[in-house]
């Protein structure tokens, strides 16, 4: 559990999380939560960036994509980083089992399609969840879910609570 008290702006990046938040990714509002991901790996694990997600090659062009690659426990790890709440209403088991089979389909894709010279030994799916109550859904639907194992693959499930209301807009 992560609590932020601060605006983002005043967080104290390191050099590769500020390289994360100026480099292109493919789409959507996922560079800060992408960025907060590999800071929080890197503090608690000693992550070590290796690409960003425009950096990492595929075949054939148009490929389902990894948010960046990382070496952290001497292991090539392809992150995926996802937020799991809901903008109007409560968070449910069936919004969890969509986001999870969305985001574990993704990730076996880019499994199969990513060039040798970038290839990963796991996928780690980083999920941020504004409270213990989603953190427990997900984790639930991870487990229990039989549609979620088959696609399920070689990813690990890391969720982390946060309290930052600016990181769910």
């Amino acid at each position: 559990s992560v609590s932020v008290a601060c605006p983002f702006a005043s967080l104290q990046l390191c050099e590769d999380s500020k390289r994360m938040l100026a480099s292109q990714n493919a789409g959507g509002s996922s560079d800060i939560s992408e960025c907060l991901s590999f800071e929080v790996l890197r503090r608690a694990f000693a992550a070590v960036l290796i690409k960003t997600e425009m950096e990492i090659q595929y075949f054939p062009f148009g490929s389902k994509k990894t948010d960046y690659l990382c070496l952290m426990f001497g292991l090539r790890l392809a992150v995926s980083v996802t937020r799991a709440f809901k903008f109007r209403g409560t968070f449910e088991s069936s919004d969890a089992r969509v986001l999870l089979y969305k985001k574990l389909y993704g990730a076996a894709v880019s499994n199969r399609n990513v060039l040798p010279v970038d290839a990963w030994d796991a996928q780690l799916l980083h999920v941020w969840v504004p409270s213990l109550r989603n953190a427990r859904i997900l984790r639930r639907v991870f487990v229990k879910d039989p549609a979620l194992r088959a696609v399920r693959e070689n990813t690990v499930l890391f969720i982390t609570v946060a309290d930052a209301t600016w990181l769910y807009r």
